[in-house]
């Protein structure tokens, strides 16, 4: 055989060995690999089903903590509303109904004049 013919063979027996060894290897940390990513995925699973939970549970309270400062709201805007009405007279309503009649002097005795 020709030198060149042996030190091919020599280059492809080296590449075919090289090839047995890694590919084996290689395969082995790509399953690996997908086990870690698989348990890592998991794991953020639960922890995403556990931000739900927690989340929904914030939204029920804040809605309850909005209801609650609507009905503050709502008796402070009645007190104003008195406290308005006491300086500034009686009440009238604004949705076109007529004012009250003014109420009439009581009449002068005479002992007053």
């Amino acid at each position: 055989m020709n030198a060149a013919v042996v030190t091919l063979f020599g280059a492809v027996g080296a590449v075919a060995a090289m090839l047995a060894v890694l590919v084996p290897v290689i395969l082995t940390q790509g399953k690996s690999l997908r086990r870690e990513i698989d348990a890592q995925g998991a794991e953020l699973r639960r922890e995403i089903d556990a931000l739900r939970g927690e989340m929904g549970g914030l939204r029920s309270e804040l809605r309850s903590d909005v209801t609650e400062v609507r009905r503050d709201l709502h008796a402070l805007s009645d007190r104003v509303a008195r406290i308005e009405g006491a300086l500034t007279g009686p009440w009238r309503p604004t949705n076109g109904s007529p004012a009250p009649e003014p109420r009439p002097a009581p009449p002068a005795t005479e002992a007053s004049t």
